[in-house]
């Protein structure tokens, strides 16, 4: 009986099958013997022998729009650009393509296959008998492009792939003692997807493109052939194709469809920069033993440089060998270990700069870099150039042609001043502060769809690319917090070139970055080179502006210089008296909108301007201070207790609380009185850093200074101390 069953169903089955294939291949394909199958095909826009339907303008049937759903979208969305010479290409490289991804495809299997099996217990191996990518490659016949205001390139396109494909797995199954080998066959893989292809970021150093993502815009249509030791086809029983749509959907929705991605770095940490370790804060102070002629006055500047390509220019003093600048800068620090302070002492002459002397301050074991948020004063003596043009370009300021020297590298440790390639003295000398502020958010960034980030960009070891990640295609630093406009950060501003002008101007720019946070100056100010009768000038200026804020707004002008023939119309006389600048127009833009976006890439109007736009590149990376150590609270007592004793003159215990209140509110300029007191009193910049920070951290709390003062005065009605703790007897000394 259970025999006469199973046959019966068996050739149930069979009928069954066979019957409703015939049924459905009458019914479904009943209007499909018309030639609309046809029209829809690419081949029919050059015969001119396929008339348009007759059904050209009526309603289209629910067939017709599941048969359009499979075409490529070219045919229904006209913003979709054709691109059937990359078929044509992919049809001619498949034969040699084939083997390569064959062979790439085998070695990266090894490993996951190798993980399925280490976590399943019951199979002992995964191995893959064959892999053939057949005879026909995948199709990509058109694309949509966007534009965003980001270093970025976007790409919408379909793939199809029809192949004759086939994979043999078996996999081998542990059973007690004994293994089975479970063959398992796919063929004739039948796949549809939109695919969006984010090209990001896009760097300045080859190959220019950081990382691929990809994510797909909609559930991908799949099909295949399925069989299990060698059965017939799974994927021909009912049900069995949409549970495999069902499951398909559900893992490709979790890892594939937007907003998820899959992305891959083409370059070491997708091509960004480290993150910042630090600030280098200098204060170039003047210049000693300059020499000047009767014909040749002195009219100093300096270039000073810590990133390659980003130097800044302290103001030119005229006539003078014994300049006093007292000027301040700040520099961003990515590895003091590889990179060095360099300072250039330049003479502006009527034509050009000639260069009077360098020096160079290595970072790598430097005494301010060992004591952060020390200052540190280098006298610095100036070398003679080493003939490599302005801060190493050959070919700039090289005189008569010469052949550049090749320099020598320093050694970590070296003396602040010391010169590449030991060249001569000039005589003269540099006096420069510098102080080192060491960053807290110094650690690796979470690069775009990188969380797991790979090696800086800069030195690593070629080839080092991270594994594929899926994550966010966003550029925040880990666990970044929300920005406002206290937000500190390091704003990189690479002011590409302007088009448009109007005419051929002389044109520059002027680039101020304003930031009500700092004092005492809040104005960071650049100025570009000078390019000559261009009407779409390009600059490529790339600057740092270094723990500023976010209420922070950038102002740039475009210039056009006047020469000689507006000097002479301008009634002014050429070459000793200069004739204003015109200014071209102006951009204006709030960096709090650039730390909310962490990069942008945009085109800005002119204003004040009929025509005109600029090309500006904004990055922002937020950085947080290391803060200073705070002070022990026995030694607070201490030197309160000590105070007090020096105090003892006071007159009645009211005036002395009304005396630290008012010094409590201006916390700050005592501080900094007491650290001149202490300097002039003998001691060293360091310890009277060091005395001047416990000051202002007493005065911060004045409630308990005020109960030292009065226990060390012997007053009993001294109010209470917020401390528990009594104070220890005063062992250190406080200067007068």
């Amino acid at each position: 009986m259970v025999l006469a069953w199973l046959a019966g169903a068996a050739l149930g089955s069979a009928g069954g099958v066979a019957l409703g294939a015939t049924l459905l291949d009458k019914v479904q394909f009943a209007a499909s013997r018309k030639d609309y199958l046809r029209t829809v095909d690419y081949t029919a826009d050059d015969d001119d022998d396929v008339p348009m339907p007759q059904t050209a303008g009526q309603p289209v049937s629910f067939l017709k729009k599941q048969v359009l759903r499979n075409t490529s979208p070219w045919l229904t969305n006209p913003d979709y650009d054709r691109l059937l010479f990359i078929n044509t290409i992919l049809t001619a490289l498949w034969p040699h393509l084939s083997p390569a991804i064959h062979k790439m495809a085998m070695e990266q299997a090894k490993a996951p296959l190798n993980d399925v099996c280490e976590k399943a217990k019951i199979l002992k191996e995964i191995r893959i008998d064959r892999l053939d990518l057949g005879t026909r490659p995948p199709r990509v016949d058109c694309f949509k492009s966007y534009k965003t205001a980001e270093d970025e390139l976007i790409v919408e396109t379909p793939a199809f792939w029809g192949g004759d494909m086939s994979v043999r797995v078996t996999a081998v199954v542990k059973v007690g003692s004994k293994t089975i080998d479970v063959p398992v066959d796919v063929g004739n893989i039948q796949f549809k997807a939109l695919t969006r292809i984010t090209i990001k970021p896009l760097v300045e150093t080859l190959p220019c493109l950081g990382g691929v993502t990809v994510s797909l815009l909609e559930t991908p249509h799949f099909d295949m052939d399925f069989r299990l030791c060698d059965s017939p086809d799974i994927m021909a029983l009912p049900g069995v194709p949409l549970a495999v749509t069902s499951a398909i959907s559900i893992i490709a929705g979790k890892m594939l469809v937007y907003p998820n991605e899959f992305s891959l770095p083409l370059m070491p940490n997708f091509g960004l920069p480290p993150p910042p370790m630090g600030m280098l804060h200098v204060k170039v102070i003047g210049a000693t033993g300059l020499k000047s002629s009767l014909f040749d006055r002195m009219d100093p500047f300096v270039l000073l440089r810590v990133r390659d390509g980003r130097h800044v220019q302290t103001s030119t003093l005229t006539n003078t060998v014994s300049p006093q600048w007292n000027e301040y800068f700040d520099f961003v620090v990515d590895d003091p270990k590889k990179q060095a302070l360099r300072l250039i002492l330049k003479d502006d002459d009527l034509v050009s700069a000639s260069t009077e002397g360098e020096a160079v301050v290595v970072l790598d074991g430097a005494d301010f870099i060992a004591n952060p948020r020390t200052p540190r004063t280098l006298n610095l003596p100036l070398h003679v150039p080493a003939d490599d043009g302005l801060f190493g370009l050959p070919g700039l300021g090289l005189p008569g042609g010469k052949k550049p020297k090749e320099r020598k590298p320093l050694p970590p440790g070296s003396s602040p001043g010391a010169s590449p390639g030991g060249c001569a003295l000039t005589g003269g000398e540099l006096q420069i502060e510098v102080t080192y502020f060491p960053f807290a958010s110094a650690r690796p960034e979470v690069a775009p769809a990188a969380a797991a980030g790979s090696a800086p960009a800069e030195g690593a070891a070629a080839g080092d690319t991270a594994a594929p990640t899926i994550s966010s295609v966003r550029r925040v630093l880990a666990a970044s917090s929300v920005i406002t406009r206290e937000s500190k950060g390091v704003l990189t501003m690479t002011l590409k070139k302007a088009m448009n002008l109007g005419g051929s101007p002389d044109s520059y720019a002027e680039i101020t970055l304003y930031d009500p946070n700092r004092k005492p100056v809040p104005n960071i100010e650049y100025k570009t080179e000078v390019v000559l009768n261009e009407s779409s000038p390009r600059y490529n200026f790339t600057t740092d502006f270094v723990n500023i804020s976010a209420a922070s707004s950038l102002t740039i002008v475009i210039y056009d210089k006047p020469g000689a023939m507006a000097a002479l119309t301008s009634l002014k006389v050429p070459f000793l008296q200069k004739a204003k600048a015109t200014a071209l127009g102006r951009v204006r833009l709030a960096i709090e909108d650039v730390a909310k976006e962490g990069r942008v890439s945009d085109r800005y109007a002119l204003l004040e301007a009929q025509t005109g736009e600029v090309h500006l590149n904004l990055a922002w990376n937020p950085i947080e201070l290391v803060d200073e150590p705070a002070m022990p609270k026995d030694r607070l007592h201490r030197v309160t207790a000590n105070m007090g004793n020096c105090l003892q003159k006071a007159k009645t215990s009211d005036a002395m609380d009304k005396g630290i209140d008012a010094a409590a509110k201006n916390k700050t300029k005592v501080a900094s009185g007491v650290k001149s007191a202490a300097v002039k009193a003998g001691l060293d910049e360091k310890s009277a850093q060091k005395v001047s920070q416990g000051v202002e951290q007493m005065l911060a709390n004045k409630e308990d200074l005020k109960a030292s003062v009065h226990k060390a005065m012997g007053d009993t009605a001294a109010p209470a101390a917020t401390d528990a703790t009594d104070a220890p007897a005063a062992t250190d000394a406080v200067p007068a």
